[in-house]
């Protein structure tokens, strides 16, 4: 078959598998100006999810059921609703659909696009509110979601923040801060030792998890490490700030009049580290936490 006649010969559920395959490739290799509308059979969505479907996000399973019920009972309906192939030939959009119609055992029709900048995904598909733990994902990093929490969070605290309900970032400065300016390594050891910590203690994770990679940047790993053992294991006198941290967020979580703030909980956590690496005792006034209450120098 000749390139011209590939161009403009639709992909059906009578060809065969071999032939819907052979027109896929040539349109996500010479992509078109315009959408295409395919008829997905099963085998074909299986084909695209197997081989296509690379650091995709998590498939949302109750999607599929719902969407697979639609096309068993022929509810399921053309629309401009597209598919979408990026420019290095990836499914960038679509995965739950296509695992839709392969769950179903029918064939589904659908208007497709084709050579998608891949940079383009983390403003694609506004409607499924993509999340920034879901741009992580695609890019295939482990631990997205605990990641994405502690790297928000991280991120506040560079602008002086002690949370992010007072300090937002988009789905684009996670991407590009994690490809330009993240050690994803550390980032993996940050998320295990805060679960480390987490099982013992149960401080927030997200915290537990920025304060290390700040540490790391600091070139204070080994040293933030020995702190969260002797804060895991209840190590230390009296007054050393692990102890005291620990002492005082206890009884404000017996008090059942009360709830600790994310703020709360960062400032005393970071005034902790702060006393322990340089050596000080914590004080009353360490723990006792202000509503404009900043971060200290950590």
């Amino acid at each position: 078959m000749t390139v011209t006649n590939l161009k403009a010969k639709p992909i059906t559920s009578s060809q065969s598998l071999r032939k819907q395959i052979e027109i896929l490739n040539y349109h996500i290799k010479n992509a078109p100006t315009h959408s295409i509308v395919i008829t997905f059979t099963p085998e074909l969505a299986e084909y695209i999810l197997t081989n296509y479907n690379k650091n995709n996000r998590p498939l949302k399973h109750g999607k599929i059921i719902e969407y697979a019920n639609y096309m068993t009972d022929t509810k399921w309906l053309l629309t401009g609703a597209t598919l979408v192939f990026g420019s290095d030939g990836l499914l960038k959009d679509g995965q739950n659909r296509l695992a839709s119609c392969l769950r179903a055992n029918v064939n589904f029709t659908s208007h497709v696009v084709f050579g998608i900048d891949p940079k383009a995904f983390t403003v694609m598909d506004i409607g499924a509110n993509r999340s920034p733990s879901d741009i992580l994902a695609i890019m295939g990093v482990k631990n997205h979601i605990q990641i994405t929490a502690s790297l928000k969070l991280y991120m506040a605290w560079k602008e002086g923040k002690t949370n992010t309900g007072v300090h937002k970032v988009t789905n684009e400065e996670i991407r590009k801060f994690f490809i330009n300016n993240a050690d994803e390594s550390a980032w993996q050891r940050a998320i295990k030792f805060s679960k480390d910590v987490y099982r013992t203690t149960n401080y927030p994770q997200s915290m537990l998890g920025a304060l290390y990679y700040w540490a790391f940047e600091n070139n204070e790993e080994k040293k933030l490490i020995k702190f969260y053992e002797e804060l895991r294991d209840g190590y230390g006198k009296a007054r050393s700030p692990q102890k005291m941290l620990m002492k005082h967020i206890n009884q404000m979580k017996n008090d059942r009049f009360y709830k600790i703030t994310s703020h709360e909980y960062a400032v005393i956590l970071t005034r902790a580290w702060y006393n322990y690496k340089n050596n000080k005792l914590s004080s009353k006034a360490d723990i006792v936490v202000g509503l404009d209450d900043r971060l200290p120098l950590i």
